[in-house]
């Protein structure tokens, strides 16, 4: 009888993330959205969860998402109190946020 093993090795989570704008500096806001994917295995591949808009602000850094699924103007609700964002046309137009509200060109 033969008795081999296998060393499973647990992959960590990557968060993905894409600002609409880039290069955002201190002092301006962005919008795009935040998912968390894992890097699965040479036969199945990468696996991705739900995909969330995300507010960005301070040199891009994210400060806040919405709990609900949804890419940035499709998304209804879920943001924490004091956040959220306006989409006119189906284009992000303002950011609301705990600091200000901020129009999207």
């Amino acid at each position: 009888m033969h008795v081999s093993s296998t060393l499973l090795i647990s992959l960590s989570l990557v968060a993905s993330s894409s600002a609409l704008r880039t290069g955002c500096r201190d002092g301006e806001v962005a919008v795009g959205t935040w998912q968390t994917c894992t890097l699965g295995d040479p036969r199945g591949g990468p696996s991705c969860g739900d995909l969330h808009a995300t507010i960005y602000a301070n040199d891009c850094g994210m400060i806040s998402y919405s709990r609900n699924e949804g890419d940035i103007c499709d998304v209804d609700g879920g943001w924490p109190s004091g956040y959220g964002l306006r989409c006119d046309n189906n284009n992000p137009s303002i950011a609301y946020t705990t600091g200000g509200n901020f129009a999207l060109n």
